[in-house]
C-alpha cells in the first residue's frame, strides 16, 4: 500500500442493525478514519427517503456528522440505493420518481460532507424489462 493509500470501510461492516453513531465509536476505537455510509443505515426506507431539509433529518445528520468530525472520522461517500431505484425502470415516470430518490440522497450526501455517492447505473436487473444496451446507456446518461 502506498503512502497516499488510506484504508477505509463501510460503516454496515458490523450489520445494519447497530446504528451509525455506535459504529463510528467503535470504528474510531480501531483506528477507523475514512467511511463509507450506506443509506440504508440512515433510514429504513431507501426507496422513499424523506427530504434532507425536514428538520428532524436535518438535525440528524448533522449530528451524525459532528460526532464523525469529533472522532476524526471522515465520511467519503454515501452508497445510494440499488434495485427498485433503477434509473433506466419499466416506465418514464418511475424513472423520474427515482431521479428524485436520488437528488434526495445526493442532499444527505451532502450534509454528511461526503465527496461522492455511489449511484448504480439502471437497467441491467429485474427492476427493468428494457434489454436494449443502447437504450439503458443513453437513458443512464439522461438520468
Amino acid at each position: 500500500m502506498s503512502n497516499s493509500t488510506r484504508f477505509g470501510i463501510v460503516t454496515d461492516f458490523y450489520g445494519i442493525g447497530i446504528p451509525a453513531e455506535r459504529v463510528l465509536r467503535l470504528l474510531a476505537g480501531l483506528g477507523i478514519e475514512d467511511v463509507e455510509v450506506p443509506c440504508g443505515h440512515l433510514t429504513g426506507d431507501v426507496s422513499d427517503p424523506p427530504p434532507a431539509n425536514r428538520p428532524e433529518i436535518s438535525r440528524q445528520l448533522k449530528n451524525l456528522k459532528k460526532l464523525a468530525d469529533d472522532l476524526n472520522i471522515k465520511i467519503w461517500q454515501v452508497h445510494g440505493p440499488y434495485g427498485g431505484n433503477d434509473l433506466v425502470a419499466t416506465s418514464e415516470s418511475l424513472r423520474r420518481k427515482n431521479i428524485d430518490v436520488y437528488r434526495t440522497w445526493l442532499d444527505w450526501s451532502e450534509q454528511l460532507g461526503a465527496h461522492a455517492m455511489i449511484i448504480h447505473i439502471g437497467g441491467r436487473n429485474d427492476y427493468c424489462n428494457r434489454k436494449d444496451i443502447r437504450f439503458i446507456k443513453e437513458t443512464n446518461m439522461d438520468s
